[in-house]
């Protein structure tokens, strides 16, 4: 069974610290090392770990599309892809309005359409054949996978329709059921891939309230929170966070909300809990490691450490599964 592992650009690491990272992940057995983008171009720290590396798979869960014309993710996809031997996976995700509308100034787009057509002019410029400017030769790789990012059912329906991929995130194993059967309503084979926010080697409590609260002005992740029982909690977080109460919020985040969406503990429990998702249905369960109290390369160097002492014992989980 594959394990892969995502990085936050916003933990501010590095990009040459990006790139050892990658290499010790590859060193610790992981399929994948993706990068996360906020506020570091996530391409470019894509080509640090790949210059870095010479076997895993490297890529972006999730790059902003909004960002960037699909022409130009074509020509850095395709670049990077050929250059490093056929090891890239692209991610697209549309953030949120929050920060593209109201952070950067972007246009209002509907989220589900614009993704539909980005996959499309995608796939057309990596082929050669997209209508006006393209490539100015075929990349190496036509079919680099492409996987799309749904926290809700359309986008979810969408990435089975049009997508090598689904990246779900925020998923709980009671919710996993209803997102992998909007993936599935279109009738195709894609890959399953789940981001698994996680903390490791320290108490959960900060790192699993950080986390909830990170979430809960995020429109769609609110209504996934609300969706596993939390809609009175998330609603007065949300409130006391517009209302500067940043403190009041996290004392409201509960152990119970904690322990759904964040792996925590030993390495018994996370390779516990990362089977529960693999039975379900997950093909690529990627570890998302969250810091305590802002120690990001501690966060991610004892998650990488957990993954090399775990990854046997995934792999005899389920001998044969798709690679990313």
């Amino acid at each position: 069974m594959p394990l892969g592992l995502s990085v936050a650009s916003r933990s501010g690491l590095p990009a040459r610290r990006f790139a050892e990272l990658a290499v010790d992940a590859e060193a610790a057995g992981l399929d994948a090392f993706l990068v996360a983008e906020r506020v570091a171009d996530s391409f470019a720290l894509c080509q640090a770990a790949l210059a870095a590396t010479s076997t895993i798979t490297v890529g972006t869960a999730v790059a902003n599309a909004r960002l960037r014309h699909p022409a130009l993710t074509a020509m850095t996809v395709a670049t990077l892809d050929e250059l490093y031997g056929g090891r890239v996976l692209i991610g697209l995700g549309v953030a949120n309005a929050a920060l593209n509308e109201g952070a950067l100034g972007l246009p209002p787009s509907a989220p589900v359409p614009f993704m539909r057509d980005y996959v499309r002019a995608l796939r057309a410029h990596l082929a050669g054949d997209a209508a006006g400017p393209t490539l100015d030769r075929a990349p190496a790789r036509a079919d680099v996978p492409i996987y799309v990012a749904g926290l809700q059912p359309r986008m979810l329906r969408l990435a089975g329709e049009v997508a090598d991929g689904v990246l779900l995130n925020l998923t709980t194993p009671a919710t996993l059921p209803g997102a992998l059967a909007e993936v599935a309503r279109a009738g195709r084979d894609v890959t399953v891939a789940c981001i698994l926010p996680c903390a490791v080697g320290t108490g959960a409590g900060t790192a699993g309230r950080e986390l909830v609260v990170g979430y809960a002005l995020h429109p769609a992740a609110a209504k996934l929170f609300a969706t596993s029982g939390y809609l009175g909690e998330m609603t007065a977080i949300a409130g006391l966070l517009r209302d500067g109460e940043r403190a009041r919020a996290l004392d409201l985040v509960t152990d119970a909300m904690v322990d759904d969406f964040l792996l925590h503990g030993d390495e018994h429990d996370v390779a516990k809990r990362i089977a529960t998702y693999q039975a379900a249905g997950v093909d690529l369960p990627i570890l998302f490691p969250i810091a305590e109290e802002g120690d990001w390369d501690r966060a991610v160097t004892a998650t990488i450490d957990l993954a090399a002492k775990i990854r046997p014992s995934i792999t005899k989980e389920v001998s044969a599964c798709p690679r990313p």
